[in-house]
């Protein structure tokens, strides 16, 4: 990548975020890699690559090089070592729509309206399933939610109470939309929160960098996988 998130990060007039953690209060969430944004051929893919070839170039191979590999060691780490797996969808429960957030309903609309191409997917569909690479174990959870951030839609801050959660690692896609959202929300509710910056991915990296980089300076840690694993071997 051309740029570093970390650039002009320190440059900020609050406090950077730090504290230790817990590896047997932390979870692993992974945020929307569904086969519709997050696999060529299918639902978003197919309008991105006739509309914005770029970002579909850049996207698309950030998420097979990075975030797809990369999410597949972090869950490996995790089920490894027996700690929790979480696992977040995006899309609406009904196959109108009806309960979808409405903005973004509406913007699919239209979009399908535009193109001929479906971008909308209700639970149970293909499309809205997570990718082969990480499919979900017994004993992992998968909430659907229909906003960005799982906390506005679904009741994930009472199941991770339940479970004992205190920490977070965050990874999937897009990085500026629901894992930033859902990451920034979790901070706010006192978890302490990573994301894995090279296992997250949107559709430039401006947004991605500036996303990060918002991020470190106010709400959580921002770490590659390696550091992630290593902060969790030392549980500190």
């Amino acid at each position: 990548m051309a740029g570093n998130w970390r650039d002009g990060v320190e440059d900020w007039p609050r406090a950077l975020p730090e504290f230790n953690i817990n590896p047997d209060t932390t979870a692993l969430i992974i945020v929307d890699v569904q086969n519709y944004d997050s696999k060529r051929g299918y639902g978003l893919a197919n309008v991105t690559k006739e509309k914005y070839p770029e970002m579909y170039n850049y996207f698309y191979d950030r998420v097979d090089e990075l975030v797809l590999p990369n999410c597949k060691r972090l869950l490996d780490y995790f089920r490894e070592h027996n700690y929790r797996v979480l696992y977040l969808t995006i899309g609406p429960e009904l196959a109108d729509g009806s309960d979808y957030f409405t903005p973004r309903r509406a913007k699919d609309q239209r979009q399908q309206k535009k193109t001929g191409k479906r971008t909308l997917f209700y639970k149970g569909t293909f499309e809205h399933t997570v990718v082969d690479e990480l499919q979900p174990r017994e004993n992992e959870l998968v909430i659907n939610k229909t906003t960005a951030s799982a906390f506005n839609s679904t009741g994930i801050d009472g199941t991770l109470r339940k479970m004992g959660i205190e920490s977070i690692v965050f990874a999937g896609v897009l990085t500026n939309s629901c894992v930033l959202a859902t990451a920034m929300d979790a901070a706010d509710r006192w978890y302490k929160c990573i994301i894995a910056e090279d296992a997250t991915a949107t559709f430039t990296e401006e947004a991605h960098l500036s996303s990060i980089r918002n991020f470190a300076r106010l709400y959580g840690l921002v770490m590659e996988t390696d550091q992630v694993i290593a902060r969790l071997d030392t549980g500190q």
